[in-house]
């Protein structure tokens, strides 16, 4: 789902990527970025696929990964998600 973030945003993603060495849609598992949103009335925890500069705004492609009644709920699906892959050593990137 496509939607539109501000210039700060995409400026974060483009460091987590020179942070990586590789573009956000070609991250593992253990790479990718997550974010708690609400998006068209459905909070969640979303996986950034890919952010990119049209003419006049920045753009972000997100994929829910965990959706969530409320954003209480959200955050904390998204803290045990952060949690299972550090116990696991999967856990490389961390971004509030």
């Amino acid at each position: 789902m496509k939607v539109v973030v501000s210039k700060e945003q995409f400026e974060q993603v483009r460091q987590v990527e020179k942070v990586l060495g590789i573009k956000i849609a070609l991250a593992s598992e253990e790479q990718q970025l997550r974010v708690v949103d609400n998006v068209n009335g459905q909070w969640g925890v979303y996986q950034v696929v890919r952010c990119y500069k049209g003419v006049t705004k920045y753009f972000a492609e997100l994929k829910l990964i965990e959706p969530a009644k409320t954003e209480q709920e959200a955050v904390m699906k998204f803290m045990a998600v952060q949690q299972k892959m550090a116990k696991e050593g999967k856990l490389k990137v961390v971004v509030y």
